[in-house]
This record gives structure tokens, sequence and C-alpha cells, in this order.
């Protein structure tokens, strides 16, 4: 319960379900300043109609509906010692975004957390996140993934009064493996993938890419995680398992014990995100810290997660086709050096430290932003 010393706290973004990486964030978000006795009433922006993969006229009706809802709690909910912790919509969505603002000004709100989470709008200079910063003045305190984002925001929106960088290996639900597992008797070497199956996250890559390189190698296996969110996906998942058969396995959503299971797995992680939206994918950290090398788009915070790992990027670009073939061009060459056991054993060392390392950095960011930031307003 809220006390004098523990303003109530109003956290606005996506939640699960579904149970993707930006509404598990969020959520941890939210638990966290539970967690230091702070009351937290959450509005969720998530609607069931859609999502930022397929956002038709109905799923803006639902948003419209919810954005509504959502601001009549902020009357009624907010003053000027509540502290928020947004998370900035993408793209036409951020003009949901504009009406909290307003009320945060008419609410007399001081403390406002924007902890930014795609990278599109911060490269492109979007005239609505513009606006939403202009509303909310000195107010806003702005949360990036990493130094890179934080640096082209404020070439494109000027200096900021408070800036922390706190990247979402902070808030990854998974500890770092030994590396051992890498090169045990008997183990298959396996290229995995781990996401919403959709063209978005680039599955439709990852089908060819995974056909051709089954056809180059010998005694590889595929595990693939995920749902399909649309019927397109569908048709590719049911292309893939007639083309390999028992080389691929598919496992649906994964979480938990199975997640750990899937990364333990995974020689290679495959991630060819053309996601408009994207930042810095929780998947990528997930995968070092089992020691898989990555191979991935050089797309958004991407590069900059996986700066210290044994990694392949490759350009994002209009032609598909040539992605799945430049992917499977560095997975091949990625499989080609595991042949040497020690060489193996050393890369997926490589991960589990670069992992380490951008966990220790987080956290000690993460604390201290609790620490410090939020014990100002308290």
């Amino acid at each position: 319960m809220t006390t004098p010393s523990t303003p109530r706290v109003i956290v606005i973004g996506p939640l699960p379900p579904p149970h993707n990486g930006a509404a598990k964030n969020t959520k941890i978000w939210a638990e966290a300043f539970e967690a230091r006795n702070h009351e937290v009433l959450r509005l969720e922006t998530n609607v069931q109609s859609g999502s930022a993969h397929n956002r038709s006229l109905r799923y803006h009706m639902h948003r419209v509906h919810r954005t509504l809802k959502n601001a009549l709690t902020l009357l009624t909910h907010s003053n000027p010692k509540t502290v928020i912790y947004m998370v900035p919509d993408g793209g036409m969505g951020l003009m949901y975004n504009l009406l909290y603002a307003a009320i945060f000004r008419l609410r007399g709100v001081q403390r406002i957390f924007l902890h930014h989470r795609n990278f599109f709008n911060i490269r492109t200079g979007n005239n609505r996140l513009r606006k939403l910063c202009d509303i909310l003045g000195d107010r806003a305190r702005h949360i990036f993934l990493t130094d890179r984002m934080r640096d082209t925001f404020e070439r494109q929106f000027g200096p900021t009064v408070d800036a922390q960088v706190i990247s979402n290996a902070a808030t990854c639900d998974i500890t770092a493996l030994s590396p051992d597992h890498v090169v045990s008797e008997g183990k298959v070497l396996t290229i995995g993938f781990l996401s919403n199956l959709n063209a978005d996250k680039g599955f439709d890559i990852v089908v060819d890419a995974f056909e051709a390189l089954a056809n180059q190698l010998q005694g590889i296996q595929f595990l693939i995680g995920g749902q399909p969110t649309d019927d397109q996906a569908v048709i590719w998942r049911a292309k893939l398992e007639k083309a390999l058969g028992d080389q691929v396995t598919f496992l649906g959503h994964v979480s938990g014990g199975a997640k750990a299971d899937f990364y333990k797995a995974s020689d290679v992680f495959v991630f060819p995100s053309t996601y408009k939206l994207e930042a810095q994918p929780n998947v990528l950290m997930e995968a070092l810290s089992a020691g898989a090398s990555v191979v991935s788009t050089d797309h958004a915070c991407i590069p900059e997660t996986l700066d210290g790992a044994h990694h392949r990027l490759v350009s994002l670009s209009d032609d598909r086709s040539a992605m799945a073939r430049d992917i499977t061009a560095a997975v091949a060459e990625v499989i080609a050096e595991m042949q040497d056991r020690e060489a193996h054993l050393a890369r997926a060392r490589q991960n589990i430290t670069a992992f380490e390392k951008m966990q220790r950095e987080g956290t000690e960011a993460y604390q201290t932003f609790f620490a410090t930031k939020i014990s100002q307003v308290s």
C-alpha cells in the first residue's frame, strides 16, 4: 500500500498476454516498483484484436476505446506526486500517448519516465515523438536501451535533462550456463530460431535459409520456437515441415525451463528480424547466455547488443530472397568453424562472457535507477 514516502506509480505499456519481450519487460518493471513498496496501477496498451504486426481498423477502434478508458483512469488517479512509467508507442500509436501527455500536464504530474523500446522513432526523428517530448518538457526522464540509442535521440531531439541507459539484459529472466554442454558427447549441431512466427521477425527468411542449409550440410538439426501470428506464417511452417521432415522440430510457445532447454540445444541462433519497431530483442541475450553464436540482421540495437560476442550480421534489404541467401552463407560459415571442438568451446565461452558483462552492467544501472531516481521522488 502506498504511503507518504512511496508515491503511487502508474505503469503504461504493453502487458502479457501476449507473452512477448515487450510485455514481459513492462511486467518486470511494474513488479520492481511493487517490490519497493509502491502502489502500482497498471494501464494496459495492448488490445487482443490485433498487434504491432497487424494494425487493422478494428485494432485501432479497440485501441481508441482502451485509450479513453486509460485516460479516465489517469484523470482520476494521477496528481503532482504520482510517478509515471510509460513505454512510448510506435508509429501512429504515439497519437494515443499524446493524450496521456496532455493529462499529465493537466494533473500537474512532475515525474514521468519514458522507457524507449523502439529505435525507429528515434532514428527517424518522429514528429509525434517530438511533440510528446515538447508537451512533457523537463518533466520527462528518458530511459534508453543502449548508448547509441541515447546518442541518436539527443542528435535528433536535443539534449535530455536526465537520461539513463539500462539494457534489457537487466531484466533477462535467464541465467548464464556453463559452456561445456556445447561439446558434450553425442550432441548434434542445432540451428535455432525463437520468436513470433511472422514476416516482421523474418520467419519467411528462416524458412528459405533452413531449407538451403539442410541441402548443404549433413547431420544438422533445426529447432523453432514460437507461434504463427497470421495465416501466411502457418503456410510457411507447413512448407518447412514438409521440406525438412524430422530434421526440424517446432516447439510452439516456449517459456520457463523449456526456454532454457531450447537455448542449450541451439549452437547457432538465427534472428533475421526486419521489424520496423525493433529495439533490443531479449532473445539475443538469452541465446548468448547459453553460448550460442548469433546470426542476425544489422538492425536497431542489435549490432551494439552483439558487440563482444561471436556473431555474424547481414544487411537489411528489400530483397528477402537475398537476405535468406546471406543468412544461409553466414550460418554455414559459423557451422564450419564449429567443426574444431576447441574453437567451438572457446566461442561459447566468449558469448557467455559477453552476456554476463551486459547483464552485470545492465543490472547495476537498473539498481542505481531505483536507488536514486525513484528515491528522489519518494
